[in-house]
């Protein structure tokens, strides 16, 4: 992935972190109820292996194991979406359904275009598919107990903490795309459109003197805190 596409990938996010819209990035959120109830059904829908591999220890070694490459299982935990039954599939998508909310290009919507994009991507590139990306659970899914559920591949890092029964945090939150856009069945998907829209129309808004005081001077060549090196916050600004 070229390193200006990841810049742009994480502004989006950060620009709906802190634009006050955030809601609209997991939207139309179920109980945590329910969501524990679409995550146990899930689970039970599981052989004796893959509930081993899909439920891991909620520790800091597992929780900081993401990424935004098209790694599969080389470098997450989980279970692949590709390994999955149909019904484990549906059940799969049933949980992040309940988590991610439903509101139309955003949260599960949005997630499951990122996925088709892979899918679209991978008709033409190997190593690219909606099946090689992961769900996870750190610690089991409960109402009394603290848990995370992610879902995560090339382009995409969802992470949803649970603590007794509420949603305590949605950190560390992906969401990059490759195409930017593409047509399907004679349907145009432009997943993130919408972010796009947002932070031109922030740009727009500004004079000229706003502009050039918000102007780095200075480029990166590189993120350095994420994937890879999440929590590994510099003690100085880097050259």
């Amino acid at each position: 992935m070229r390193n200006l596409s990841a810049l742009f990938c994480l502004l989006f996010v950060l620009l709906c972190s802190i634009s006050g819209r955030s809601v609209t990035i997991i939207s139309k959120i179920n109980t945590p109820a329910e969501v524990v109830s679409a995550a146990n059904t899930f689970i039970k829908s599981l052989n004796a292996d893959q509930q081993k591999a899909v439920i891991v220890d909620y520790v800091k070694e597992n929780a900081t194991k993401w990424t935004n490459l098209p790694c599969g299982l080389q470098c997450r935990l989980g279970l692949l979406l590709g390994s999955l039954t149909d019904t484990q599939l549906q059940n799969a998508k049933a949980v992040v359904k309940a988590a991610m909310g439903t509101h139309v290009s955003r949260g599960y919507d949005q997630a499951m275009q990122i996925l088709a994009a892979d899918g679209f991507l991978g008709t033409t590139r190997n190593g690219y598919s909606a099946g090689n990306y992961i769900i996870a659970f750190l610690g089991k899914p409960s109402l009394t107990g603290k848990w995370q559920l992610q879902l995560g591949g090339h382009h995409l890092a969802v992470n949803l903490t649970f603590d007794q029964g509420k949603v305590i945090g949605a950190s560390p939150l992906f969401i990059g795309l490759e195409p930017k856009t593409w047509t399907a069945d004679g349907v145009i998907y432009t997943p993130l459109k919408a972010n796009h829209d947002l932070l031109t129309g922030i740009l727009a808004s500004l004079n000229t003197q706003q502009l050039e005081t918000a102007k780095l001077n200075s480029g990166f060549s590189d993120v350095s805190v994420g994937p890879g090196a999440d929590g590994k916050f510099p003690q100085q600004k880097p050259d």
